[in-house]
Formats: structure tokens, sequence, C-alpha cells
């Protein structure tokens, strides 16, 4: 799939932000592979909210308010994810994950 985002049309100067949508993850899983897949990319993600948690510690004496609460809703959503295919994988089911990221530029 061509990613909707056309690099080569952006001007350097420019003050509109631009936005590109890219398909992350789109088919059809059996549960174990669904299971490896969604499980590793939560932990991906919750890996980088802990070391982001670590380097606020060691640089400022306090946690990252943001990351904290980001690991919190990533641990919930991991174990819904997991109770959904344990069904899947209790009863037969397949399962359709799509997930689309979008990226937008802005001005710093």
């Amino acid at each position: 799939m061509k990613a909707t985002f056309d690099f080569e049309t952006l001007p350097a100067d420019t003050a509109a932000p631009k936005e590109g949508k890219f398909v992350l993850i789109h088919g059809q899983f059996i549960p174990t592979e669904a299971m490896d897949v969604l499980v590793t990319l939560l932990n991906n993600k919750l890996h980088y909210h802990e070391l982001k948690n670590f380097l606020s510690e060691e640089r400022f004496g306090r946690k990252n308010k943001f990351s904290e609460e980001r690991i919190e809703s990533l641990l919930q959503s991991k174990k819904e994810i997991i109770d959904m295919i344990e069904f899947a994988t209790q009863y037969g089911y397949r399962l359709q994950v799509d997930s689309d990221i979008k990226i937008k530029l802005v001005k710093a």
C-alpha cells in the first residue's frame, strides 16, 4: 500500500501543517499471530514510557506525569486485548486488526 503523504511536494519553508496517513497494521490474524503483533507493539510503547519516566527521575527527580498516565492506559489496553485474544482462541475466532497512524507536521 502506498502512503498518502508525498514528501516531494512539501516546501521546506511552509507555514501550513502537512499530514500523512500510514497503514500500521492491516489484516486478519489467527490468535497467536494477533498476540505476537499486538503485545509486541504494546510492550514497545510501554518500554518507551518506562524509559522516559526513568530519565525524568534521573534528570529532574520526579516521574513524567504524561508517561505515568500512558503506562496505566497501555496496561489496561493490553489486558483487554489479551482477554479478547483468549476469547478468540477459546471459541475459534480470527481477529481482524486495522491500525492507521496519522502524522501531522507542525511548526516548532
